[in-house]
């Protein structure tokens, strides 16, 4: 922009097919300069938040009580956890096998609990790695 600003825009168009037989493209130009600035901004969010996780050794995770869904880790939950990040999202029984064997009821009790009764749950547990 004349003052040095960058503006993003989209653009959309289709080909027409005139009677001469020749193509014209008929289009829209929309800016959307705000929501590449608001991805920017969460792009940088994202990185500072994934930074103190691994300072901090903090993972974050979303999962849905009863449907043995994970949806989301950060990287942090796969190093703590000791999973690959690379090597998707892993299914909840697999995590389960992650989890010290005498502390699996509690989790689990405390989980649906929770779920049960709509609140929130801390507790502590044991996790076992793939080398012992």
């Amino acid at each position: 922009m004349p003052d040095g600003s960058i503006k993003y825009v989209h653009v959309v168009a289709r080909a027409l097919s005139l009677k001469s037989g020749s193509v014209e493209f008929v289009g829209a130009v929309m800016d959307i300069t705000g929501a590449k600035l608001a991805e920017k901004t969460l792009r940088e969010s994202e990185a500072y938040l994934a930074e103190a996780q691994r300072f901090s050794h903090t993972g974050s995770w979303a999962g849905t009580p009863g449907s043995e869904e994970i949806r989301y880790w950060s990287e942090e939950c796969y190093r703590v956890l000791g999973f690959d990040p690379h090597g998707g999202l892993p299914r909840l029984e697999t995590y389960f096998r992650r989890v010290h064997p005498n502390d699996v009821t509690m989790y689990i009790e405390q989980s649906e609990r929770a779920a049960r009764e709509k609140t929130g749950f801390e507790f502590d547990f044991r996790i076992v790695h793939p080398s012992g």
